[in-house]
């Protein structure tokens, strides 16, 4: 993920259109294209309401393509209808092609000593409501020794890092992890230590089953 993609994240978008492109389209796209597979409704359907979305029609899906096109997200690679059904569609993103550093794209195993981009983490963190954005020596190493079982798998640096915001993201939630953290002026007591608004609700580890 480079800093236009995130940019334009960032905006005031449908929280399943973020779902869509963080967790549909953006893991499936070719990195030498940014192509994506033809469009499949019923994957979608099973991805968002496996996050608590009610979505039945495919129109209600073509609304939230159609907000990512708007921000130039995604294109489609053949003229299409708004009323038209999207089914077997096939998308590129083109903010992916954007330059970035190589060293984040590399893909790679996971190794003890692995520690996340600072950056990377700060503007992911920022992206889905992490507050504090540090994180504790049995966090870092809790997430390593699950990856470190699974040596078949190789990521990226971002991707690496944005499981790891994820992980520390899921696990605060499920701790209550800071109950008396404070949001501006106001004390909310016995809530996990990160803040939902209308742009990051609702986003990404809902609907992400496993670190």
């Amino acid at each position: 993920m480079n800093q236009t993609e995130l940019q334009s994240l960032a905006k005031p978008l449908h929280n399943n259109s973020r779902v869509l492109y963080l967790l549909y389209f953006r893991p499936a796209a070719n990195p030498q294209t940014g192509n994506c597979p033809p469009l499949n409704y019923k994957a979608i359907q099973e991805l968002l309401n496996s996050g608590g979305a009610n979505i039945t029609l495919g129109r209600e899906i073509n609304e939230f393509i159609l907000e990512l096109i708007a921000e130039e997200l995604l294109e489609p690679l053949t003229t299409i209808n708004d009323s038209d059904s999207l089914s077997g569609v096939q998308f590129r993103l083109p903010q992916m092609l954007q330059v970035q550093n190589p060293a984040l794209s590399q893909r790679k195993r996971i190794n003890k000593d692995w520690r996340p981009n600072d950056k990377t983490f700060e503007e992911i963190a920022q992206l889905v409501g992490v507050i504090q954005k540090d994180y504790s020596d049995t966090e870092l190493g809790e997430f390593i020794a699950y990856w470190l079982g699974r040596p078949e798998q190789t990521f990226s640096e971002w991707q690496w890092t944005q499981k790891f915001v994820l992980h520390i993201r899921k696990s605060r939630q499920i701790k209550g992890y800071n109950p008396d953290s404070i949001i501006g002026y106001q004390q909310v007591e016995k809530q996990p230590e990160v803040v939902i608004d209308e742009n990051t609700k609702k986003l990404i580890d809902r609907y992400h089953g496993k670190s």
